[in-house]
């Protein structure tokens, strides 16, 4: 993140190689602000209309270094929505069992014994047919039929079989954390109910305050799928100099000011963490570049103080805060 042609100087002079960046740059300021786990590791390098690409999952090396918990990645297929190369495998084949047997063991088999791994994502963002002209598996329309149902839930039932299977070979230990669905677009059930006992944890990304539709969907997946919920993304956005010069759209909710920034971060993390399916949130993002126009800290590594200063003093109260909540459910009388 800090070696553009504006910040390569920063980078050099503060840190001077990505060890020196993780533990004294990434990992102090997490650990400063109350964030237990890093969630997410890819750098946001490019996104255009007929090119898309993020940057490559962390070593185990640089994990270490960090010395906090952390989840990875493990790259079985490239089917994100976000992503203009999508190649969408025949599960079915012995070829994808060999492709994720050997990503299993290449990632697995160095991680197997780490305490400090939680679990492994898949994909992220999957298009289960939820965006047209990328030519998924499943086409938008096949969706509302019988039969389009049908293929789905055995296409996504194989999938995760596999998948499973895969990495129990070479770790028993971890969590196995989903894909990072987009809970802004559609999540078919045939996919959540397709999981079954292959998935120990649901994740799905989502930008808004946690009530309303947001609260309704999260209610929803929670019952279809009998698992736990991470918030695998959230995040609101204030101005900044380098979101004015932006040229995409955000799905993250813009708020007036940084001050006002950190509050909507308390006010959603609190009525999250209130439910009895939730295991988490992942915030978006650490720090702002030009195609990921916010973050916690400027391209200049500076925080945006309000804003941090907010989410530290709630996560670092954020299990006397669970237990506050616990001490004031009413249990019912035999």
């Amino acid at each position: 993140m800090l070696k553009h042609p504006d910040n390569i100087h920063i980078y050099r002079k503060r840190y001077g190689n990505d060890k020196n960046w993780v533990k004294n740059g990434l990992a102090r300021d997490l650990k400063t602000w109350g964030f237990n786990t890093i969630g997410w590791c890819q750098n946001a390098v490019i996104w255009h209309k007929t090119f898309g690409r993020s940057g490559p999952v962390w070593r185990v090396e640089q994990y270490q270094s960090a010395r906090m918990p952390y989840c990875h990645l493990l790259p079985f297929t490239d089917i994100g929505m976000w992503g203009t190369l999508s190649l969408f495998p025949d599960v079915f084949t012995g070829e994808f069992e060999e492709w994720c047997d050997y990503i299993a063991r290449s990632h697995c088999v160095d991680m197997s014994e780490d305490p400090m791994l939680v679990g492994y994502f898949y994909s992220d963002i999957p298009n289960w047919g939820m965006q047209e002209g990328m030519k998924p598996w499943i086409a938008k329309y096949d969706l509302e039929t019988d039969s389009g149902r049908k293929q789905c839930f055995e296409i996504a039932r194989r999938y995760y079989a596999v998948i499973h299977d895969a990495i129990r070979r070479y770790d028993k230990n971890h969590l196995l954390l989903d894909d990072r669905y987009n809970g802004q677009w559609r999540l078919p059930e045939e996919v959540l109910s397709a999981m079954d006992n292959t998935v120990d944890v649901l994740s799905v990304q989502y930008f808004d305050r946690f009530e309303g539709e947001m609260k309704k969907h999260f209610d929803d997946w929670a019952k279809i799928t009998k698992k736990p919920v991470l918030l695998a993304d959230c995040a609101f956005i204030a101005p900044t100099p380098l979101l004015s010069t932006a040229t995409r759209k955000y799905q993250a909710m813009p708020v007036e000011n940084q001050k006002e920034r950190g509050k909507a971060y308390v006010s959603m993390a609190t009525a999250f963490l209130s439910q009895p399916y939730a295991v988490g949130w992942h915030w978006c993002s650490y720090m702002e570049n030009p195609l990921r126009c916010h973050g916690l800290k400027t391209r200049f590594d500076e925080p945006y103080t309000e804003c941090v200063n907010a989410m530290a003093a709630f996560n670092h109260r954020v299990y006397e805060i669970i237990d506050e909540e616990s001490s004031r459910e009413v249990v019912p009388n035999d």
